[in-house]
């Protein structure tokens, strides 16, 4: 054995045994380095990061385009995700006013936060949360009193970070609906749970939904669309789902606008989308009806 270890080491060129050696120890340097900074991280850091909330703060605000304040933090290792919980946080508008506020919501951040130079999360979930969209009579669409844009314009921040995380979880949220564009009564949807995940510019989500029990017994939602930013909405394409259980039919045309008129009906309803450039290029429809009245055409009776 001897003998061959020196005749390998005879045979393998001296600028090549020169070059493993600074690799090795290379590895062994960069093992040691992010046990280090894992151990600071996990001792140090994250037992007193309710001192850095101002750091956080500052970040978070940057990233968003949106000021944010954090009533208090605490945080706790979580497999081999910093997790951190956030109390009362709140999004601020611009006259200062909270326009998005949680109570309480948990982030495993992600280790690639270090190359973003932004907090970027591995799985941020939300709890219970309470949520108000609006359109406006001139078509501008608000998100908790933040404009959402389809130009480019600094507000689009917010979106563009959204879009940016690896997963976004909702459970047991509520939402209230008002399209004054439509001058259309509020719609309340509540025990809304939703899931958001991300993978570069593909992104796939999934909500369901309780709706008023007059108009539907449960709301199915699906989405799967590919979209580098939302200052690029108007190029998105992909392919959605919608499903109702139990719906008036009828009742939903206050909200939804249908391709033919709907008098009266009543029954289960399965819509498949596909969607080019912000345009319906196909619709596949699956609908069970009883006491139904339409109108095909205009001139049809």
């Amino acid at each position: 054995m001897p003998i061959l270890s020196g005749f390998s080491r005879s045979i393998t060129p001296l600028w090549l045994r020169r070059m493993l050696g600074v690799l090795a120890w290379g590895a062994l340097a960069l093992y040691f380095a992010i046990g280090l900074t894992v151990l600071a991280l996990r001792y140090l850091v994250l037992p007193n990061v309710d001192s850095y909330r101002g750091d956080i703060e500052r970040s978070l605000s940057t990233a968003l385009g949106q000021p944010v304040t954090i009533g208090a933090l605490d945080a706790r290792w979580n497999a081999l995700w910093p997790r951190v919980r956030v109390h009362d946080l709140a999004i601020l508008d611009i006259q200062g006013r909270p326009a998005l506020a949680f109570k309480e919501l948990e982030a495993d951040i992600a280790w690639s936060s270090v190359w973003h130079l932004a907090p970027h999360f591995a799985r941020l979930e939300i709890n219970a949360p309470s949520l108000n969209l609006r359109r406006e009579t001139d078509g501008r669409f608000f998100v908790a009193g933040i404009e959402i844009k389809r130009s480019a314009t600094p507000d689009s921040g917010f979106a563009d970070w959204l879009l940016a995380q690896d997963s976004i979880v909702i459970r047991d949220a509520s939402i209230i609906w008002n399209d004054a564009l439509r001058k259309a009564p509020e719609l309340a949807l509540t025990h809304v749970n939703f899931q958001l995940d991300n993978q570069g510019s593909r992104h796939r989500f999934g909500l369901t939904a309780e709706p008023p029990r007059e108009l539907a017994a449960r709301l199915d939602l699906r989405g799967d669309f590919h979209l580098g930013s939302i200052d690029a909405l108007a190029a998105a394409s992909g392919k959605a789902y919608v499903e109702l259980d139990y719906a008036d039919l009828a009742g939903w045309q206050t909200w939804v606008d249908y391709p033919v008129e709907v008098v009266r009906g009543y029954g289960g309803l399965r819509l498949w989308f596909d969607l080019e450039r912000d345009s319906v290029m196909a619709v596949t429809a699956d609908v069970r009806l009883s006491r139904t009245i339409t109108r095909l055409a205009s001139d049809l009776p």
